[in-house]
């Protein structure tokens, strides 16, 4: 949120009653159910014989997301990877968001325990000396299984708010660079697409319960079962997080100190020691996805209880965030003809900012077809999104449409090179201006082993509630004749990016790979919300801060190595980004008149990236050490200051042990470090903490 913006919230504040944390009553009814299902259970499943896995190539890998359609990752025409819920499970990750800190070119900070922001190349804190929102990622696209997950009130994602636990998902998928031309709007650093479970072909049930420090409990269950030619996966998890502390960061003190030492504390923090209190329930019914008519439905519940950063307050950080949403998404595909529809609706709100309450709906619906030609896919297609917000901030029902029009062409003129040109027109209603993406791309493949390629790509960020709608006029009620005014603008500019890449993947052999890839991102048609001068209108002095186009322009040029090599007992996996910011027109203050300077940005580390080494000695045993490593930068924000992360390497360690094909268990120890210090702005502080597992497993 824009720190302006909040400031003129601070001032409508009231009480607001927090909720009760019915974990306990969640966590005993999921024993319950395990306890059902373990004495229902048939005792042959303890006696099949394990799977034990082995190395595959990086041709053996799939990805759907790169080009719509499965294809071979090493063939893949843009820098993007694939991580896969056995590498999840052998890492010891608790979360999504952790679970990207596996992925090469993606910055993972740490807020509090298991809350987590995340940045596909950085770009965190451009421009610097804004508000709280130049430190979230609204540049990046999130999608489960093709259903966009985003917060459109004022841009970004809410992690929390996902309503998969870790064990329901499949893999993910990650792009990284400009991806609007195939997925839409706020793809501008890239998607994360995360692909979930679904039923197989025998009856099948599951229970995962995680205990560790910071009082942290999880239990997730899954049951499958084959209907006729139906297939159903019911799902449902509790995550139950505390802090790493109990105390805040004051900005007044510039230290941190008790709760009490703080305004508001009762209905604003009515539980200092909560981290998170997350809960979701999942349905999926499909049939063979090989079928010439294929259908995949599903149904989503999550009610999220969280503290992160997300008002810029002047006071502390953390926010207390209250998320309750469901959604529906259904896919069908006849043929080459992909048809798809979701609708989301809930609430969300802030504790103790009342006018940051508000009701959302979601729709979205897409259609594309795909034409195969001896040289050529041609796939057209159209999508259609309604967003609507209802909140007093935004002065009510608000509402934002798009159409999109898309064309994707395929050629290929040798058996060795393809091009492919993606073309997309974003039809908005506010603003009334279109915006056109497109993506030129081109692989070559020099030999078996050697993939080269090269792309052009342009993306843009959809409008938001809080940017286009709010319009707040706010006399003090200690002084009449002052009054604060808060103006959007639903003309405004989007945010562009273009994206120029060069990349190349070489496999040594079957079990030894490099990708290498070079990037450049240029953006622009940057807005802030800008004090101006104070004005007499006759009665009253007007101070009025309104959303203004800022002349900024930020580069970004870097290069990412990501090298695997595999062995039949152990693996080693090494990635590292190293890039530089620059930002032309950055501000001194965001209040008029602006005055401007070139400078390089230090709000992304200038090398960032990571290590996983997994050893399985014995078939039963698995070890896997990650780490993670981030340079030095610096977060500025106004009128909050400044705060400066040393260079530092955290590292997890997960030991895990299949004691049949229905028991296994890990424990892991997180977050060793040698700086264990806050990650964020002013965020707790991060601490080593542990985990022990078991997963119990019955089917046919």
């Amino acid at each position: 949120m824009n720190n302006n913006v909040a400031q003129k919230a601070s001032a409508i504040i009231i009480l607001q009653n927090g909720r009760s944390r019915p974990v306990m009553r969640y966590l005993n009814w999921l024993l319950f159910s395990c306890t059902t299902f373990l004495l229902g259970a048939s005792g042959n499943a303890f006696s099949d014989d394990l799977f034990y896995g082995v190395s595959e190539d990086i041709s053996d890998i799939s990805t759907v997301t790169s080009s719509k359609r499965e294809e071979d990752l090493f063939k893949s025409p843009l820098s993007n990877s694939v991580i896969t819920a056995e590498e999840i499970k052998r890492a010891g990750i608790l979360s999504v968001p952790e679970a990207l800190k596996l992925v090469p070119g993606v910055i993972v900070r740490e807020q509090t325990n298991g809350q987590f922001e995340v940045h596909i190349r950085g770009l965190s804190n451009v421009p610097t000396g804004g508000g709280a929102d130049t430190l979230s990622n609204r540049l990046t696209l999130v999608m489960i299984d093709n259903r966009t997950v985003y917060n459109y009130f004022d841009g970004g994602l809410f992690w929390e708010t996902l309503p998969v636990g870790i064990d329901d998902i499949s893999r993910i998928e990650v792009i990284r660079g400009a991806a609007s031309a195939l997925y839409g709007p706020n793809a501008v650093n890239g998607v994360v697409h995360i692909i979930t479970k679904r039923a197989q072909d025998k009856s099948k049930v599951s229970v995962n319960l995680t205990g560790g420090s910071q009082n942290t409990q999880m239990a997730h269950i899954a049951a499958e079962q084959p209907v006729g030619d139906a297939r159903i996966r019911l799902s449902g998890f509790v995550n139950q997080r505390d802090r790493y502390q109990s105390t805040y960061y004051s900005y007044s003190q510039e230290q941190y100190v008790p709760v009490d030492q703080l305004q508001r504390t009762n209905s604003r923090f009515p539980d200092p020691d909560q981290a998170q209190d997350l809960r979701a329930v999942n349905i999926a019914i499909n049939n063979d996805p090989l079928s010439l008519l294929a259908y995949d439905f599903s149904y989503n519940h999550q009610d999220s209880r969280v503290q992160k950063v997300h008002l810029g307050s002047r006071a502390t950080p953390l926010t207390f965030n209250d998320s309750k949403t469901d959604a529906i998404n259904a896919k069908v595909r006849y043929g080459d003809l992909e048809l798809r529809a979701s609708h989301e609706w809930g609430e969300q709100k802030t504790l103790d900012y009342p006018d940051f309450t508000y009701d959302l709906t979601l729709s979205q619906a897409a259609m594309e077809y795909q034409y195969r030609l001896p040289k050529w896919i041609i796939r057209p297609g159209i999508s259609y999104e309604n967003i609507t917000y209802d909140g007093a901030f935004i002065g009510g029902e608000q509402s934002i449409q798009d159409i999109g029009y898309l064309l994707r062409t395929e050629y290929f003129p040798a058996t060795d090179y393809r091009l492919i040109v993606a073309l997309r027109l974003d039809d908005y209603d506010i603003p009334s201006e279109n915006y056109f993406s497109y993506q030129v791309l081109g692989t070559y493949q020099a030999r078996h082993d050697t993939l080269l390629r090269a792309a052009v790509q342009t993306a843009n960020r959809s409008p938001f509630m809080l940017d286009s709608f709010v319009d707040l006029k706010y006399t003090l009620p200690s002084d009449p004749s002052i009054r604060l005014d808060v103006l959007g603008d639903q003309e405004a500019d989007l945010l562009t990016t273009t994206t120029f890449e060069i990349g190349l993947r070489h496999q040594f052999n079957f079990n030894n790979w490099l990708d290498l890839e070079l990037f450049r991102s240029e953006l622009s048609n940057y807005t802030e919300f800008v004090d101006n001068a104070t004005e007499f209108n006759g009665s009253q002095y007007v101070t009025t801060t309104q959303l203004e186009p800022l002349p900024i322009k930020a580069q970004q040029t870097g290069i990412t190595a990501n090298w695997h090599y595999e062995e039949l007992e152990w693996d080693i996996n090494l990635f590292m980004t190293a890039q530089n910011t620059h930002v032309d027109n950055q501000y001194v203050d965001s209040s008029y008149p602006l005055v401007l300077f070139d400078t390089n940005n230090k709000g992304t580390p200038n090398y960032y990236g990571g290590a996983v080494f997994n050893w399985h000695p014995m078939p039963r045993w698995n070890l896997n050490v990650n780490a993670y490593y981030m340079s030095s930068h610096t977060f500025i924000l106004k009128p909050q200051g400044s705060k400066h992360f040393s260079s530092a390497v955290y590292a997890n360690i997960a030991l895990s042990h299949t004691f049949s094909k229905a028991i296994d268990g890990f424990v892991t120890v997180k977050n060793l470090s040698n700086k264990n210090e806050s990650q964020y702005f002013h965020t707790d502080k991060i601490e080593p903490m542990f985990a022990v597992g078991i997963n119990l497993k019955w089917s046919e």
